[in-house]
């Protein structure tokens, strides 16, 4: 059954927004105030609770390239060296997969981005809170770079989770001017939060997103898609992205060299890179050795193993996770998981071009389009140097991605004089909208 999305300017939109910024908050992983399983349980349980009181709800359609990944997963569990923490492991994506998957088909695009939003405030505020009580951890230790650590007890979680709160929040602009000053004041404190992180990836994948949001926003405006120039935008949009990737790989020794990092080994990550690369032989670099079984995760810490002394041994280091949403997944589902992975990033991204087909654009559309690439963006720059792909939150982003944000029906896409109008049929009214005035 598919009905229409929660509109975001409805108070089932208001409800949603409240709600998508909790599994936001939850989904980062603030481990001063909870444990991850806690915060799973919460995000599950507000979300049902949401998906029980919205009328007309739709019938949740997995993405295929999720599917095939989380099977992928818990197949991983027959040649894993450990089976049931694996089936466990692989437990965790379904359940935040699941979230995601109800959140992308129940409401539309500009309400998923209000609540990305108030969820990076949600995280600023908490994690200053949190400093000012003086909550074990909330504080950079000392002699360490930053501000604060933030409700993830880390600079660096601090700022990747804030880049993608800030990705949707310059995806889309409030026409309504008391909307547009907490859009603006939202948007101030994300980038705030980014700033006391002092993390170097955060702020190169930060200026690469607001670039790019820029250039698509004058783009949609001043040459909106049209049945002779569609095809060449797209190319010209995928060419784009690549340079920024380019720029982005040259931006992090720019800003390393400014923040006085180390350079040569990007503060330690390329022997490690190089440490799971080597100790990865024959089918174990193909295939794994089971998900969930190397890296001691925050949110699902495998035990003491003979992958992970290797790798420690050879980088002469010990890291927590790969360093890289490739390198992650390498030791424990291959070569091959990562190319399931990969495939969920093609899968957001065709369904964000989608969007910008000219035989049904709008500016709803191109509204879903921007917030689903410029997100795409945000995972992928900030992936050189954190595993954004299986964090908890970026799996969260990268499914609702995946699934499809449904267009917003905006009022430049309504008949003039014609306020609430949507794309449903005809004598159907919104979900949860307001009622007409």
């Amino acid at each position: 059954m598919t009905a229409a999305p929660v509109v975001h300017d409805s108070r089932l939109g208001a409800m949603w927004t409240v709600i998508i910024a909790l599994d936001f908050f939850w989904l980062s992983n603030p481990m001063i105030l909870f444990t991850f399983h806690q915060s799973l349980g919460n995000a599950a349980a507000v979300t049902l609770a949401g998906l029980l009181v919205t009328p007309g709800r739709s019938t949740p359609r997995a993405a295929t390239s999720v599917v095939a990944l989380l099977a992928f997963g818990l197949a991983s569990s027959l040649w894993s060296f450990f089976s049931r923490l694996t089936v466990d492991y692989t437990l965790i994506y379904i359940c935040v997969a699941v979230v995601a998957t109800v959140v992308a088909v129940t409401v539309d695009a500009r309400t998923v981005a209000q609540g990305m939003l108030l969820g990076g405030v949600l995280i600023v505020v908490g994690s200053y809170l949190a400093l000012q009580l003086d909550y074990p951890g909330a504080a950079i230790p000392l002699g360490g770079t930053g501000y604060m650590a933030g409700v993830g007890m880390n600079r660096n979680i601090l700022g990747y989770t804030l880049v993608l709160s800030l990705a949707f929040a310059v995806g889309f602009i409030p026409r309504l001017p008391w909307a547009r000053v907490l859009w603006a004041v939202g948007t101030g404190v994300v980038l705030l939060g980014v700033g006391v992180a002092q993390s170097g990836t955060s702020y190169v994948a930060a200026a690469v997103v607001v670039a790019l949001a820029i250039a698509l926003a004058g783009l949609d405006r001043w040459h909106p898609p049209s049945a002779v120039r569609s095809a060449r935008r797209r190319w010209g949009i995928r060419a784009v992205t690549i340079v920024l990737l380019a720029g982005a790989v040259a931006g992090i020794y720019v800003v390393a060299d400014l923040l006085d990092r180390d350079l040569s080994s990007l503060t330690g990550r390329v022997p490690l890179w190089k440490a799971v690369w080597t100790e990865t032989t024959g089918l174990d670099r193909w295939f794994g050795a089971g998900w969930g079984v190397v890296w001691p995760h925050p949110w699902h810490p495998a035990p003491a193993n003979a992958t992970l002394g290797d790798i420690v041994e050879r980088a002469g280091i010990f890291l927590e996770h790969g360093h890289s949403s490739l390198f992650d997944l390498i030791p424990e589902i291959g070569l091959v998981g990562a190319a399931l992975m990969a495939l969920v990033y093609v899968q957001a991204v065709a369904r964000g071009l989608a969007h910008r087909d000219s035989r049904a654009v709008n500016a709803g559309r191109l509204e879903a389009s921007r917030l689903a690439l410029l997100s795409v963006i945000a995972l992928l720059v900030l992936g050189l140097t954190e595993p954004l792909s299986v964090i908890p939150l970026g799996w969260f982003v990268i499914v609702i991605l995946a699934t499809g944000l449904s267009p917003a029906s905006l009022d430049t896409d309504r008949p003039e004089g014609e306020a609430g109008a949507t794309t449903a049929a005809p004598g159907r009214r919104r979900a949860g909208a307001w009622p007409a005035r």
